[in-house]
């Protein structure tokens, strides 16, 4: 029996050099990676990331000087190299192994997209956001907002892209993992960055300086002022939180909320824009609700809108009163609608406000003119000056027409102007809504029926003394004349 020939042993599998395959997927031949290799002295991955996307010309045209036209590295070579260096740059900026394998043409185009979005960022001029000294108190929510929105428009020494928001990250639980619990690849990337290493720290000191210019002064300060020698950016933020956002500065913050837009003597009212303009009143209506909803549930549109109405104390006028009723019929459930409804017609009753334009003598006489309430003139060439008319009084209200019950499905609105939580509010249903809806908009009315009957009886209680005013002012303008005839 003839002998079996032995079978001839299987060549081993030699893995690709990953600069090899990185410098293929670019569009580089093998002969002119094998000279371009040469050329630079190039042996891995990481000889190439130490450079940036921008050195990439520089590189090429040092290869292509004195070559042959076929062996050149081209542009779209160059483009594609250059979105390789940025790639490796930015697994370097985050700390984590590079795959050579995972760099593909999906991967290469998606990292061209990301590099000319960074590039075309580095480009534009914006003005910086302007941040005001620290507010711990019924501000801190817009305070830390603005901050926060400023530092993330600032540069990171780190490169790749990458703004300093990472210092101001959410702090996580322990054995929270960024690759299989970040919610977005962007903040899977945050928080792929370390927080240690020179550049971290070149980016903490930028950062504490940040936090020492809004804080030193202020009794902030106080609780960071150790750091001054380290210069612990992070650190310092994380006590600003740990002390402004804990269980006592919260309430704290809620109670000053709830006074803001409670009726009484510490709410928020609107009465005229010589006063507190409406665009005040409103801000500071929406800053309380907001902040009432960062740390607790967010009141309902309608009690938000209703309390907008109710804060505005403003008699005789019937531009308003008409922008109430408006607002009660078609913006009712649409807070931003509602505040810009009003804000028109604020301005058409009394226009832009200006309180350094306004002399005493034009205020004076825009009260007398919203009062009814004259005064004599000062006669003049023989004619007497006539006192001023009162106002007139507003009619009566009615009252509203009661119905069976005031409980619909559940829910108690005998007090139909407390605030009503959604899921309260979203509970009375159709019959309920419209109850409160009517119930409010006839206690609106009776209000201002009765600062009307108030107004017009001041008014003529203080009639017969205008009229002996005007009389007097009469006298006076007539022997002015006759004295003038004489002369």
């Amino acid at each position: 029996m003839a002998a079996v020939p032995p079978v001839a042993a299987a060549a081993p599998v030699v893995p690709p050099d990953p600069l090899d395959h990185c410098l293929s997927i670019c569009g580089i031949s093998q002969a002119n990676i094998v000279r371009f290799k040469n050329h630079h002295g190039f042996t891995t991955l990481d000889d190439l990331s130490i450079f940036q996307p921008k050195d990439c010309k520089d590189i090429c045209d040092a290869y292509n000087h004195r070559r042959a036209e076929a062996n050149k590295v081209g542009m779209v070579a160059r483009k594609k190299m250059e979105a390789l260096v940025y790639w490796l740059r930015d697994h370097k900026v985050r700390n984590i192994a590079v795959n050579f394998a995972e760099w593909n043409n999906a991967v290469m185009l998606i990292t061209v997209e990301n590099m000319e979005a960074t590039n075309s960022e580095a480009e534009m001029t914006s003005a910086p956001i302007a941040v005001p000294k620290i507010d711990p108190g019924a501000g801190w929510v817009d305070w830390k907002a603005r901050f926060l929105a400023m530092i993330a428009g600032e540069k990171s020494i780190q490169g790749a892209g990458t703004k300093m928001d990472y210092l101001t990250k959410e702090r996580k639980p322990a054995g929270w993992n960024p690759i299989t619990d970040a919610k977005s690849m962007e903040e899977r990337r945050l928080y792929q960055i370390p927080m240690t290493g020179a550049k971290f720290k070149i980016d903490n000191v930028k950062f504490w300086k940040h936090i020492q210019n809004v804080t030193i002064g202020e009794t902030s300060y106080a609780w960071i002022s150790h750091l001054e020698a380290s210069q612990d950016g992070v650190a310092a933020w994380h006590i600003l939180e740990d002390q402004f956002e804990g269980t006592c500065a919260v309430n704290k913050r809620i109670i000053l909320a709830q006074q803001v837009i409670s009726l009484n003597q510490s709410g928020a009212f609107y009465r005229s824009e010589h006063s507190f303009p409406f665009a005040k009143y409103a801000a500071k209506l929406q800053q309380a609700y907001q902040t009432i909803k960062q740390y607790r549930n967010a009141y309902a549109p309608e009690s938000m809108v209703q309390r907008l109405l109710d804060g505005m104390q403003v008699s005789n006028n019937l531009v308003i009163s008409i922008a109430k009723q408006k607002i009660l019929d078609d913006y009712y459930g649409d807070w931003l609608q509602a505040v810009q409804h009003m804000s028109t017609k604020v301005t058409e009753a009394f226009g832009v406000s200006d309180n350094r334009k306004r002399g005493s003598f034009g205020r004076r006489k825009v009260s007398s003119t919203s009062t009814g309430r004259g005064r004599g003139g000062r006669g003049s060439y023989g004619r007497g000056g006539r006192g001023g008319r009162g106002g007139r009084g507003g009619r009566g209200g009615r009252g509203g027409r009661g119905g069976n019950s005031s409980t619909f499905n559940g829910v108690d609105c005998s007090d139909f102007s407390r605030d009503f939580t959604n899921e309260e509010f979203d509970k009375t249903g159709y019959d309920g809504r419209g109850y409160i809806k009517r119930m409010r908009a006839e206690a609106n009315k009776k209000k201002r029926d009765i600062q009307a009957v108030t107004t017009n009886e001041d008014d003529e209680e203080q009639e017969p003394e205008k009229k002996v005013k005007s009389e007097k002012g009469g006298q006076n303008g007539s022997a002015f004349g006759r004295k003038a005839g004489k002369g």
